[in-house]
């Protein structure tokens, strides 16, 4: 009965008939009746003195009333044992701290959907006893049915959502609950902290509703947390970091990447809306390519524009998964709409694209008649989509192979390149008996063989699947199996309507059908449905969706396979370019210590040959040291005069003492060379005719001729003060200069004079 007024009498005569009515009632709705808190209280005595609505009531909605005052007869009425399934008590301002202590003790095993949105909780802030949070925890604890629970704009504290989250975390007898807890304040520290213990050991909870909620990029390290838990189906993120500052943005948009990415998560649905995101919305939109679980992304209101559209549209091109899409509000113009209808002329899982009205108001301001026709290529390309496919797209296979080449085989390839070099630089040091590295050897090159071969490791899985059609043999056996049964349970159900109209129409109008005997078995005989119609409804239509969905289910797991595959390789190439290092690092050390050993060893090897033979050492140092050195020998053959000079000179020579060391052999200087030396060391400097000027600058001070005192710049201006006395010194030097000898004229010296500037 929503939409009528209830004033108190009216209430009152209400409370008469359901207090009397002998079966019960199933559904009672007196949603937005402005009933006041007395009125509602009447009812509910009603309702606590009929001994039947405890056993029938299913459905109570007593939506947007004014419950504030005292509403006792309500909650007696919902405390003991009953069997309501639907509460609704939105907006009605009750005492919400009151009814969880009610409901967990009457509503806590049929109550299956709860809706307590936009009241309130009234403990106070600063009360943080477990017992002011007791009844919450308790009743979502002891809850048995429940799928769906409505919390938004219930000012919900963090000690509140603390026993809310525990109280789903430990109930083991739910399954598939969506929770709403949008419009709360989740900004504080405490609140992020507790989602990100809580959330990932709930299993229970499918989908869950944080829009509106002040949340900031704290919140990327709760992102995490929801990334492991496998159980979430659909988040919320909705009007949530707008005010976020763009140095913080890197960190909440790599933790939504990584919640996209994350094998853990197998989230269906993801809403970004109304977040302003703008261009870093890229990076999220790239990340749509590699997705393996997500059916709905909400990017609304993120203000992508055009090239974010083209971003989205690269994606696209390689999504398999993604079934619909929502786009407005992004200022995407024409140019945008129709980069995203050129990749889903290369998409075939893309089925829904609502019409963007804001974007297409935008767009057609300025061009009219464009965006109406690019969208209308879009909706014909969306409209091919949801007609069932005949095989499975190849092309998809070769562009997740693409992909999947571009970014994982990046770091297959360097690692190639790092174990290939340390198996040639061993190959290349010398054996050491001691140690043994065939054996890695062999493996890093069996490592790089692997490696190789994965390069097209996705794509041969996928022909190995196309070439044995066993699976796609037994569905249609099956499903013409199906026909068949089909054909043949609808021929009998018809034949029989068909009989009991006969007899119905001949008991009226016998006549007629004792004139057309053969008119009964005529109508019986057309009364079937024609089994080609069940073959192309089933084979064709079904069967092609089956083969469609099964083409799907492979090659998901034909990518995950070739992803652990690649994890394996990465892992394992790494190891061994380790070992690699490690062994090339040892051999190193082992040749240089044993050719350190022999150097060693061959040293005082001499060392005591010369100590055994000494005398015959120094002997022949004698007569090395005690040759003369003659730069050009002469010829001295017929000469006898000077073969005497000559051997009285070696009997002489063999008498000298022997130099110290070959550094002390007299060396003759070579001739007709001058030697360097500095012309103008010692020529002397001319006097003063004039003493030192005062500094500009010194107020009229004599000039210190301390060197202490001294500064960098002391002295500039004597050397600009005039520029007659430079001019002159510089003639002087020039006529001076060429009045020195010839053997000074190969070393000219430059005298440059200071420019003058006046």
């Amino acid at each position: 009965m929503p939409s009528f007024f209830f004033h108190l009498s009216g209430a009152n005569h209400l409370s008469g008939p359901i207090c009397k009515a002998t079966k019960g009632l199933m559904t009672l709705n007196l949603s937005r009746t402005l009933m006041s808190s007395k009125g509602v209280n009447a009812v509910a005595h009603a309702l606590t003195l009929n001994k039947f609505m405890s056993t029938t009531l299913k459905t109570l909605n007593l939506a947007e009333n004014s419950l504030r005052d005292d509403v006792s007869h309500l909650l007696r009425f919902l405390g003991q044992p009953n069997t309501v399934t639907h509460l609704d008590l939105s907006g009605t301002e009750c005492n919400l701290d009151n009814l969880f202590l009610s409901l967990s003790t009457g509503c806590h095993s049929h109550l299956s959907h709860l809706n307590v949105s936009r009241n309130a909780f009234t403990a106070r802030k600063k009360d943080t006893s477990p017992a002011s949070t007791q009844p919450l925890k308790q009743f979502f604890t002891s809850a048995r049915s429940l799928k769906s629970v409505d919390l938004s704009a219930t000012k919900l504290s963090s000690d509140s959502l603390k026993s809310l989250l525990l109280g789903f975390a430990s109930n083991a007898h739910l399954s598939d609950v969506k929770l709403n807890l949008s419009g709360n304040d989740f900004k504080s520290p405490h609140a992020t902290q507790i989602m990100e213990t809580c959330l990932p050991d709930i299993p229970c909870i499918s989908s869950l509703d944080l829009s509106d909620c002040n949340l900031d990029h704290e919140f990327s390290v709760a992102v995490h947390a929801i990334a492991r838990n496998s159980h979430l189906r659909e988040l919320s993120l909705a009007r949530n970091f707008q005010n976020i500052k763009p140095k913080n943005l890197p960190l909440l948009l790599k933790s939504l990447v990584h919640l996209i990415h994350d094998e853990d998560s197998k989230l269906l649905s993801l809403s970004l809306s109304e977040c302003r995101l703008k261009t870093g919305a890229g990076l999220i939109l790239s990340a749509l390519g590699s997705n393996q679980y997500l059916k709905t992304i909400d990017i609304c209101g993120n203000q992508i524009t055009d090239s974010g559209a083209r971003i989205l549209a690269k994606a696209l091109q390689v999504n398999a998964r993604l079934d619909t899409l929502l786009l407005d509000n992004n200022s995407i113009t024409h140019v945008g709409y129709q980069d995203l209808a050129w990749a889903l002329e290369k998409n075939q899982s893309i089925r829904h694209i609502p019409y963007p009205v804001f974007d297409a108001a935008a767009s057609m301001k300025v061009v009219p008649e464009r965006f109406p026709a690019v969208f209308h290529e879009i909706e014909k390309l969306l409209w091919r989509n949801q007609e069932p496919q005949t095989k499975s797209n190849e092309r998809m296979v070769r562009l997740k192979q693409g992909v999947a080449f571009s970014n994982s085989q990046q770091m297959v390839d360097q690692l190639i390149c790092q174990v290939q070099d340390g198996i040639d630089t061993l190959k290349r040091c010398p054996q050491v008996d001691e140690l043994d590295t065939s054996a890695l050897e062999q493996e890093g090159m069996e490592l790089v063989a692997d490696a190789d071969l994965f390069k097209q490791f996705l794509y041969t899985l996928h022909e190995s699947t196309n070439k044995s059609a066993e699976y796609t043999e037994a569905v249609e056996n099956l499903l013409a199996y199906f026909v068949a049964q089909l054909n043949q349970a609808t021929d009998l159900q018809l034949r029989d309507a068909v009989e009991g109209m006969c007899i119905k129409a001949e008991e009226i109008y016998p006549h007629i059908f004792q004139r057309k005997k053969s008119f009964r078995g005529d109508l019986l005989a057309s009364a079937r449905i024609p089994q080609d119609y069940l073959t192309q409804l089933v084979m064709r239509q079904l069967g092609n969706e089956v083969e469609a969905k099964m083409s799907e289910v492979l090659l998901s797991a034909s990518s995950r396979l070739s992803d652990r595959v690649l994890e394996d390789i990465i892992k394992s190439m790494s190891s061994c370019h380790n070992l690699l290092g490690t062994a090339i690092k040892l051999n190193s050390d082992w040749n240089n210590n044993a050719k350190t050993s022999l150097q060693r060893d061959g040293k005082s090897r001499r060392e005591s040959a010369n100590g055994a033979n000494g005398t015959d050492g120094e002997a022949n140092r004698r007569m090395f040291f005690s040759r003369k050195i003659n730069l050009r020998p002469q010829s001295i053959a017929g000469n006898e005069a000077d073969l005497l000079a000559i051997e009285e000179a070696l009997r002489f020579d063999h008498m000298r003492e022997v130099p110290p060391s070959p550094t002390e052999i007299p060396q003759e200087e070579p001739r007709n060379l001058h030697k360097l030396e500095h012309l103008n060391k010692h020529r002397p400097k001319p006097k003063r005719n004039r003493p030192i000027t005062k500094l500009p600058g010194s107020g009229g001070k004599s000039v210190s001729t301390d060197d202490s005192a001294l500064t960098v710049d002391d002295g500039l201006g004597t050397f600009f003060a005039s520029a007659e006395r430079a001019v002159s010194a510089a003639n002087n030097r020039l006529s001076w200069n060429k009045s020195t000898d010839s053997a000074a004229s190969h070393f000219p010296v430059l005298v440059a004079s200071p420019t003058v500037s006046r």
